[in-house]
C-alpha cells in the first residue's frame, strides 16, 4: 500500500514539474515567441513540429504550402507513412516530413496541387486558402450555422462560408475592421493559433474585436545593411563575363543588401542577385530578411513595372526577356521577391517561359552533301554551323558553360531568356578540326560528351571519309572551350539484332560500373579528378529508371536526352531535353528551336 501511494506521489510530482517545463520551452527556447503565442507554439511543439531554428520558431514568418501541410497533418492526427505516392515533382527529397504530410492530406482529399505535377511546395499559403482547408469535411468539418454578416470587404463568394464558420467560432478575426486578409500570406504563429483553437485550445482574447487598423508589427533588429537609391539605379548581372542590365530602381527606394562586392552592392532578386553600383546608393544598418526561392518561372515580354505592394506605386521596372521566379499568384499579379521582400508584377506583362535551349550537334564536314555521310542526319555542313553561331552573336544570345547551367538549375543564379547551352555528342574529331575554331572566334563555351571507351592518348589522323574520335591530346588542346563529359564508356551500341541501345537492357549495377569507368577515363584529361564529370548524354537518348538511379549513385548531376524541347528550371535534371540540329534545318528553323517554337 505504501509503495502504491509513493508511486502516485511521484507521478503527481512528475506532472506538476513536466507541465511548466513544457510551457517554458516555447518561451524559453525561442526568442521570437510573445506571450500571446506561447500556448499555441507549445501546442505545435507537442505535436512534433519544430521551429525554424533552435532559437526561432518563426512566429512572424509566412508559412509555405509545404510547412502548412505538416502543421495540418500533425494537428489532425492523420499522419500516414503508408499513404499513396503523389505525382508532385517539387517536394524536396530531404523533406520526408512534408512528403508524408502531403501524401496523407492528398489521399484524404484535403489538399490538391497547383497542377498535376506541381504541389507549389515553396509558395506561401494565404489566409483565404487556409480557411478553405481547415473547414473541409475531412479536416475540422466546420460549417457556418448562422447567416452572420461579415464586415470584411475582401471575402468573395469562394471564401465566405469558410471565413464565416471560423469567425462564428472565434477561431480568427480579420486583419482590420474591414479586411479579413484573404489574399495575404498567413504567418506561422497565426496558423499555430488557429490550429490550437480548432483543436479545443483557449487563448485569452487580447483582441476581442478587430482593430480599426492593424497594429504595426514590431521592427526587427538590424542584422545587416540596407541601401537607399539616391538616383535612378540600374541593377546588373554578369553572365559569362557580360554585364546585363536586369532592372532599374527608382530614386528613394530602400532594399536589403546581401553583400558588398568590387562592383557594388548585391541585392537578392529571384534565385540570384542583381548588383547596384555604389555611386547610386547610400548604405545604412538595417534588417535583411531570409530569401525565398522557387522553381516556377515566366518571362517579361516588355518593360515591366515592379511594386512592393500589390496595388502600390512602382518602385522600378524590369527589362524585357527577363526570367522571373514566381513565388505565388494574387489575382492578376505574380508575386516575386527582391531583397527578400515581396514584390509584384502584372501577369499581362509576362509570357510563358520558353525554357533554355540546349543545342545538340554530332559531326560536321566541309561539304557534307557530297560526302559518304550525305544520308546521315547527324552530319551537318561546316557552313551551316558557322551561320548558326553568327546568328547567336548578331541576336545577342549568350552561350553558357555547364557550370553556369548547373548554378541556374540549382537555384543559385538567374538566367535571362537569351542564353543557350551548346553540346556535341560522340567526341568526333570534327569538333576539334571545324567546330573549335568557330567557337573560339566568338569565345563560346560548349560541352563535348565523349564515348570514353574510344578515348586514347591522341586521335587517329583526320579522314573525312571515316570517323575519328578525339584523344587526350585533343582534350588538352581545346579545354579552353570544351567541357568534356560522359556519353558512357561501352554502352553507345545497339543490342544485337535491335535498334535498342545496350543501356536499355542493362541492370542498374551494370550502368553504374560503366559510368564509373567512363568518369575514370575522361578524368585522365583532368589530372585524375573524377568529380569534374557531372553530366552525361544518354546513348541514342534512351534511358530507364534503373539507369537514372545508377547515374545518381555515380554522382552524375545532369543527364541529357534527345527529346526535342527546351529546359525549364523545374525539369527533372535526369530527363533534360535538347534541340537536335540536322542538315535540313534552315536558319529559320534554328531560330524556332532557340525559342521552342519548332514543330
Amino acid at each position: 500500500m505504501k509503495v502504491w501511494k509513493r508511486s502516485i506521489i511521484w507521478l503527481l510530482l512528475f506532472v506538476l514539474i513536466a507541465l511548466p517545463m513544457g510551457r517554458a520551452q516555447a518561451n524559453g527556447t525561442f526568442t521570437d515567441v510573445p506571450a500571446s503565442y506561447e500556448e499555441a507554439v507549445q501546442y505545435m511543439l507537442d505535436k512534433g513540429i519544430q521551429g525554424m531554428s533552435s532559437t526561432e520558431f518563426g512566429v512572424s514568418k509566412t508559412i509555405t504550402r509545404g510547412d502548412a501541410a505538416v502543421y495540418l497533418a500533425r494537428t489532425l492526427n492523420v499522419w500516414d507513412e503508408e499513404a499513396p505516392e503523389v505525382a508532385f515533382t517539387d517536394i524536396p527529397a530531404h523533406r520526408q516530413d512534408a512528403q508524408i504530410a502531403i501524401r496523407t492530406l492528398h489521399h484524404l482529399g484535403i489538399i490538391q496541387g497547383k497542377t498535376e505535377t506541381k504541389y507549389g511546395f515553396s509558395d506561401e499559403m494565404t489566409r483565404g486558402e487556409l480557411a478553405l482547408l481547415v473547414t473541409k469535411e475531412a479536416a475540422f468539418d466546420l460549417q457556418a450555422t448562422t447567416a452572420l454578416e461579415l464586415p470584411f470587404t475582401d471575402v468573395n463568394e469562394r471564401y465566405v462560408e469558410a471565413v464565416r464558420a471560423l469567425v462564428e467560432r472565434e477561431v480568427t478575426n480579420g486583419v482590420s475592421a474591414t479586411k479579413y486578409g484573404t489574399a495575404q500570406s498567413m504567418k506561422r504563429g497565426d496558423f499555430a493559433k488557429m490550429l490550437f483553437v480548432l483543436d479545443g485550445g483557449i487563448i485569452e482574447p487580447s483582441e476581442p474585436t478587430p482593430n480599426p487598423e492593424p497594429a504595426p508589427e514590431p521592427q526587427p533588429e538590424p542584422n545587416g545593411f540596407t541601401l537607399e537609391t539616391i538616383e535612378k539605379a540600374n541593377g546588373f548581372q554578369w553572365i559569362e563575363g557580360k554585364r546585363l542590365t536586369v532592372l532599374e530602381i527608382n530614386e528613394g527606394v530602400t532594399l536589403p543588401v546581401l553583400q558588398e562586392t568590387a562592383q557594388g552592392y548585391e541585392v537578392a532578386f529571384g534565385n540570384g542577385t542583381v548588383t547596384l553600383l555604389k555611386e547610386s546608393v547610400r548604405i545604412q544598418e538595417g534588417y535583411v530578411p531570409n530569401v525565398t526561392k522557387g522553381k516556377n518561372t515566366v518571362l517579361t515580354k516588355k518593360l515591366t513595372p515592379m511594386r512592393l505592394e500589390a496595388k502600390g506605386k512602382a518602385i522600378g521596372t524590369i527589362q524585357p526577356d527577363m526570367r522571373l521566379v514566381v513565388l505565388g499568384e494574387e489575382g492578376a499579379q505574380y508575386r516575386i521577391q527582391i531583397g527578400g521582400l515581396r514584390a509584384y508584377v502584372d501577369k499581362k506583362d509576362t509570357v510563358k517561359d520558353s525554357g533554355i535551349p540546349v543545342l545538340m550537334y554530332h559531326h560536321m564536314l566541309e561539304n557534307a552533301a557530297q560526302s559518304s555521310q550525305k544520308n546521315n542526319r547527324m552530319v551537318i555542313d561546316v557552313r551551316q554551323f558557322e551561320e548558326q553561331m553568327d546568328y547567336l552573336n548578331r541576336h545577342n544570345w549568350t552561350p553558357i558553360t555547364l557550370n553556369t547551367f548547373k548554378s541556374w538549375k540549382n537555384g543559385e543564379v538567374n538566367l535571362h531568356k537569351r542564353v543557350v547551352l551548346i553540346t556535341f555528342d560522340d567526341g568526333i574529331l570534327s569538333t576539334v578540326k571545324y567546330a573549335y575554331p568557330i567557337l573560339k572566334q566568338y569565345n563560346y563555351p560548349a560541352v563535348s560528351f565523349l564515348i570514353s571507351g574510344k578515348l586514347r592518348q591522341q586521335s587517329a589522323p583526320w579522314d573525312p571519309e571515316g570517323l575519328q574520335n578525339v584523344g587526350l591530346k585533343e582534350m588538352a588542346m581545346t579545354e579552353d572551350i570544351y567541357n568534356f563529359q560522359s556519353h558512357t564508356h561501352y554502352m553507345h551500341v545497339f543490342k544485337k539484332g535491335t535498334r535498342e541501345g545496350l543501356l536499355l537492357h542493362s541492370t542498374k549495377e551494370e550502368v553504374y560500373e560503366d559510368v564509373m569507368a567512363s568518369k575514370a577515363q575522361i578524368a585522365k584529361g583532368y589530372a585524375g579528378d573524377t568529380s569534374h564529370i557531372i553530366a552525361l548524354a544518354y546513348p541514342f537518348g534512351q534511358n530507364t529508371p534503373a539507369a537514372r538511379e545508377a547515374l545518381k549513385e555515380a554522382e552524375i548531376e545532369f543527364a541529357f536526352t534527345t527529346q526535342p524541347g527546351t529546359v525549364l528550371l523545374g525539369d527533372d535534371p535526369f530527363l533534360l531535353n535538347r534541340q537536335g540540329i540536322a542538315p535540313e534545318h534552315t536558319l529559320k528553323h534554328f531560330e524556332q528551336k532557340l525559342n521552342n517554337k519548332f514543330k
